[in-house]
């Protein structure tokens, strides 16, 4: 898997991406000031993707889909949820570089806590993960036989490696 640094220029139109160098990929975007969950983000939010996953032709508009999910406010729904935190966007994209590069397009929705959630259907399997500000991500999975699993997941385990083939074996559709 080879890294490129790598700069997003957010905007109003799809990202655009700038080759800086060969030392491993840095996206940054600008989101807007964030007043939960620890200090106020000004200016820029740097996230390290692998070209495999920048090579995904989904990855464009999944990027634009989380940099959306960063203007919801507080109370963006009506029932007193938690805007979305730049933690939570960091984190999917670790989360999407971990396991789903090789997979099709996830489903991206935001959570009440203000977090980020990311669903895959096909091949017989439905995987969500829901990847809070801070903490541990929570992982369902429904298998083929409609077996039920639902874990908590820390950064160091197994599950991501049985989610990657899970997801990888889905195909890598485009939509």
């Amino acid at each position: 898997m080879t890294l490129m640094d790598q700069e997003l220029l957010s905007g109003p139109k799809t990202p655009q991406f700038v080759t800086r160098g060969a030392a491993g990929t840095s996206e940054t975007m600008t989101p807007r000031p964030h007043s939960r969950f620890g200090p106020p983000t000004h200016g820029t939010l740097t996230v390290r993707v692998s070209g495999q996953l920048l090579e995904r032709p989904w990855f464009p508009e999944t990027l634009n889909r989380l940099l959306e999910l960063l203007s919801l406010g507080d109370n963006w729904n009506g029932y007193g949820e938690s805007a979305v935190h730049t933690s939570s966007v960091k984190r999917a994209v670790n989360v999407l570089d971990a396991v789903g590069s090789e997979g099709p397009r996830p489903g991206v929705v935001p959570t009440s806590a203000g977090g980020i959630q990311l669903e895959w259907v096909g091949n017989g399997f439905e995987i969500e993960v829901e990847i809070p500000p801070n903490g541990a991500a929570s992982v369902f999975v429904v298998d083929p036989l409609g077996n039920e699993t639902e874990r908590l997941v820390g950064t160091r385990s197994t599950v991501w490696q049985e989610l990657r083939e899970h997801i990888s074996g889905m195909g890598a559709a485009t939509t």
